[in-house]
């Protein structure tokens, strides 16, 4: 519920939205507008035709896209759901789970405040599965705070939920 009122009227972004399904929730939930982007092809089909099911193409759209490489404007609330494991790649598919040396998450957040409005907000998720004070270390080092930060054991694993914002 509390992601849901978050979303009501606001301009979502899902980096790195794999099925879809928090960019589908985002749309439902009275978002003005979203955007999914995926680096996989096959995650943006799956994530269009998620959007087509749900029939909510006059405000929701997908693209494949290097992180923020084929976005152009800013958003009020940024999801992400970035891969946790830092493991070499070999395959474009393993994006999904493995980020060397944190590769990934270095772009991200040293690019995420560009594509941010003012008072705006990131959502990100993080596991004990990766490196927790370095993905922290990240957050402090690119001028976000974390506004808030809860965690849940699944899966065998703890994750740790953030909502971050920008300094001024």
């Amino acid at each position: 519920e509390h992601d849901i009122k978050n979303y009501r009227g606001k301009k979502v972004i899902d980096v790195g939205s794999g099925t879809g399904i928090r960019t589908i929730v985002a749309g439902l939930s009275e978002a003005e507008k979203v955007l999914a982007v995926d680096i996989n092809a096959e995650a943006v089909e799956n994530t269009i035709a998620n959007i087509k099911k749900y029939k909510l193409e006059d405000k929701v759209t997908a693209l494949e896209s290097d992180l923020f490489e084929n976005v152009e404007e800013k958003f009020d609330v940024v999801i992400a759901y970035l891969p946790i494991v830092p493991h070499k790649i070999k395959e474009k598919w393993e994006l999904a789970v493995f980020d060397p040396n944190f590769s990934i998450h270095r772009r991200f957040f040293s690019q995420v405040k560009n594509y941010l409005n003012k008072e705006g907000i990131i959502k990100i998720v993080h596991s004990n599965k990766g490196n927790v004070s370095l993905f922290e270390s990240l957050i402090e080092e690119n001028c976000l705070t974390i506004s808030k930060k809860k965690s849940s054991y699944k899966f065998g694993l703890e994750w740790y939920f953030y909502d971050l914002k920008a300094e001024d």
